[in-house]
């Protein structure tokens, strides 16, 4: 669910709490404070993003594939692209797999 804010589908990779709670649509999912701090806290536990910083109360997007809801009407399209992707980046070392 994290690759679907707005920001990491823009590429603006700085972070704050309400850009956050905006989709790649640009609709709000989520106007619940509290939810949306366990969200982001979660988010960087997973090394997902930087700790927020004091003095900008910004942190970081690291970089990850964004990634886009199963109700999205491209998400069959997207969803093909995404796999045939991470089979690439899953091979052996040296780009093949066994038996190749």
């Amino acid at each position: 669910m994290f690759g679907q804010i707005e920001n990491h589908h823009t590429k603006n990779h700085r972070i704050t709490p309400k850009s956050a709670s905006v989709k790649y649509t640009g609709e709000i999912w989520t106007k619940n404070n509290g939810i949306l701090m366990e969200i982001l806290h979660l988010a960087s536990a997973s090394t997902l993003i930087t700790p927020f910083l004091e003095e900008t109360k910004t942190a970081t997007l690291l970089n990850y594939e964004p990634t886009l809801s199963p109700r999205d009407p491209n998400f069959d399209s997207w969803y093909k692209d995404y796999q045939a992707k991470m089979s690439k980046t899953q091979r052996a070392p040296g780009g093949s797999e066994p038996g190749e």
